[in-house]
């Protein structure tokens, strides 16, 4: 599941077509006509009935706007002249012309803000149409030190969710999987408080032990509607001990958890047809894995279930590593020591999973993401440009103002250049998510 991907409805908003209502005093409103000839006439239609650029760089002029003028009448119309009025920084392509009856064609205004201030003027059109004679439409724009852009995405509603744990059962990763196994409550209440029709197993990174090597473990697969008690089955298969292999493999584990003849075997009953499928690895190694590269095993996940968007892999492990003397991580407080990495956050990258050093996480707060991101909804979103002012960036959940805060609200991630929500605004199903921020559009 690649990172944006899901029910992203994104536009630049540098100007803003939409027709604005005003029942009360829109000129251009053919129901409010006040007929003063009857009989055959000629009928302008001005579309749109406002103009708005929007913020838009100072001396960078924009892209011209189309305006479009139609004879809706049974009669030809004589568009006599066009006229802006105003701010001199907006610019009119084109003059009258008569139109017959059904006929119609476009001119163009164009805005070059010269400061940062609102600028606003009147396209006139005067015509023979005999009860609009004179029409005016609102033109405006603001000038900025940068365009504005705006995206947009409708948090998914998922409904069925599948998840395959690889935890590292080495020598050094007792106390965290420990952790996991107390906390792992948050995990499977985030599904049960999303409605989720959920099931999951673990593996280990262990492919030296015959007992391993991707074999589902514990009670295999776990379901709510198939195990009495998840959470206490969960942590049973998750106690997988730390007499494993010091070699950790996880995609060779996971890649042998999903095909044959594993799968054919029963490990195919955790792989359902119509819901999204999360692989999620706890270690604090490297990935020493042989079978598959991570290239080859990137490609065969986004193609596993035929849409890229129904699968993910998700890491908690050492630091990305930054190339010359990487140091890793080390947590004293809790025992843990781990490497860089660079292949698992490649992998997370690649198909839209979540990332975290796993020598600096709060559990309950890394396994609520985890359980968002399983589920294939969105808690972090990638922008497509970098802001230029990260303290004008403006995000919103159905209308409402979310706060920037690092426990309930959202904030800016330079690393990612994403926008990463938190506590409670992270977006539910079917949220409607509105992300606004200057950047540097040049000219």
């Amino acid at each position: 599941m690649r990172l944006g991907a899901l029910a992203l409805l994104s536009a630049c908003v540098q100007y803003d077509l939409s027709p604005k209502d005003d029942d009360n005093n829109n000129p251009n409103d053919g129901d409010d006509d006040t007929v003063v000839v009857t009989g055959p006439q000629p009928d302008i239609e001005v579309d749109p009935s406002s103009i708005d650029f929007g913020f838009f760089p100072t001396e960078c002029p924009s892209e011209p706007l189309q305006v479009t003028l139609s004879n809706v009448g049974d009669e030809p119309l004589d568009v006599e002249s066009l006229e802006l009025v105003g701010d001199g920084v907006f610019t009119l392509s084109g003059e009258g012309r008569v139109l017959a009856p059904g006929a119609s064609y476009q001119v163009s205004v164009s805005f070059d803000p010269t400061a940062w201030t609102p600028f606003a003027a009147e396209l006139v059109v005067i015509s023979n149409d005999p009860d609009e004679g004179a029409l005016s439409v609102p033109v405006e724009g603001e000038g900025a030190e940068d365009a504005i852009y705006e995206e947009r995405f409708t948090q998914t509603a998922p409904s069925t969710v599948d998840v395959l744990w690889i935890i590292d059962n080495s020598g050094s990763m007792s106390g965290v999987v420990d952790d996991l196994s107390t906390n792992m409550p948050t995990f499977i209440n985030s599904f049960l408080g999303l409605g989720l029709d959920w099931q999951m197993a673990v593996v280990t990174t262990d492919m030296d032990d015959p007992a391993h090597q991707g074999h589902l473990q514990g009670l295999g697969v776990i379901s709510p509607s198939t195990t009495a008690d998840p959470v206490g089955a969960f942590t049973a298969a998750a106690a997988v001990g730390d007499g494993g292999s010091g070699d950790e493999r996880a995609r060779d584990a996971a890649y042998a958890a999903l095909t044959d003849p594993l799968l054919s075997a029963g490990n195919g009953a955790l792989v359902r047809p119509d819901g999204t499928l999360a692989l999620i690895v706890i270690t604090d190694e490297e990935d020493s894995s042989r079978d598959i590269s991570k290239e080859a095993f990137a490609d065969w996940l986004d193609r596993y279930k035929g849409d890229p968007d129904l699968t993910s892999f998700s890491a908690m492990a050492g630091p990305e590593s930054s190339g010359l003397f990487d140091m890793g991580c080390q947590d004293l407080a809790n025992d843990i020591t781990a490497e860089s990495s660079v292949d698992y956050p490649y992998l997370v990258q690649e198909t839209g999973g979540f990332y975290t050093e796993i020598c600096d996480m709060n559990f309950n707060e890394v396994l609520t993401y985890l359980s968002y991101t399983a589920a294939g909804m969105l808690t972090r979103w990638q922008l497509a440009h970098v802001p230029s002012n990260i303290g004008h960036i403006d995000v919103t959940v159905h209308g409402d103002d979310v706060p920037y805060n690092a426990l309930h609200g959202f904030t800016y991630e330079g690393r990612t250049n994403s926008v990463v929500f938190h506590g409670s605004w992270i977006p539910q199903p079917l949220d409607e998510v509105q992300i606004r921020y200057p950047y540097d559009a040049g000219c």
